[in-house]
């Protein structure tokens, strides 16, 4: 007997401001979506060329970039989003407004009507994470979509929002632990410099001993 993927119709989209949110913050949820068979696109927001990493590197900021996305397309690779579902969108890191991600948002639900949406909370003290979180509110409280879903990093806890956590699956561990392996990856000659590590080596201890995604409604 054949089965049936009851989410083969389903969109998610996570709107992601630099390369590594998509694990440290996203990570179990977009495991989680893959597993469930719906079709996941992942769109990365910013170049991310920002990270003080890039000075110690030495790199351009071109080269920074690329390395980076190398990292972020490894990882994504482990947790089975198509390539083709990845959308790089370049904006310059740390000069992301609610407006230019209300476009792509709005792009995003009129290719995938009823699509589900996830972004930062807007309650995030980074300007490209808060911004692009209220932008997904603005447009859920228009009425323009009707499915969002607001992540925050591990150990924010936005007062008067209740958080969920993102059920994990135990049995997930070895693919967690292979994806924050690409982010620590050095490798001159295929380009891996283990940026994502170097930038925030704790975040990706804590994920590493308990992988964590939890996110709230709009309010």
């Amino acid at each position: 007997m054949a089965i049936i993927n009851p989410n083969v119709n389903s969109h998610v989209v996570f709107y992601i401001p630099h390369q590594d949110d998509e694990t440290l913050t996203f990570g179990t949820a977009i495991m989680n979506h893959v597993m469930g068979g719906h079709n996941v696109h992942v769109v990365l927001l910013t170049d991310g060329s920002a990270s003080g990493v890039r000075t110690d590197l030495g790199m351009t900021e071109l080269e920074f970039t690329e390395a980076r996305n190398r990292e972020f397309e490894k990882a994504l690779n482990i947790y089975g989003v198509k390539p083709e579902n990845i959308d790089y969108r370049n904006i310059k890191d740390g000069t992301l407004t609610v407006a230019k991600t209300d476009a792509i948002i709005r792009e995003y639900e009129a290719k995938y009507p009823l699509a589900k949406h996830k972004a930062f909370s807007w309650t995030d003290a980074h300007v490209d994470h808060k911004n692009s979180g209220q932008a997904l509110k603005n447009l859920l409280t228009a009425g323009i979509l009707t499915d969002a879903r607001f992540y925050v990093r591990r150990g924010d806890n936005p007062v008067g929002l209740t958080l969920t956590t993102e059920a994990y699956n135990a049995l997930h561990l070895p693919f967690y632990l292979a994806v924050s392996a690409s982010y620590k990856l050095i490798n001159d000659r295929l380009g891996f410099y283990g940026i994502g590590y170097k930038s925030v080596p704790t975040s990706f201890d804590s994920f590493e001993e308990q992988p964590l995604s939890r996110y709230h409604k709009g309010a």
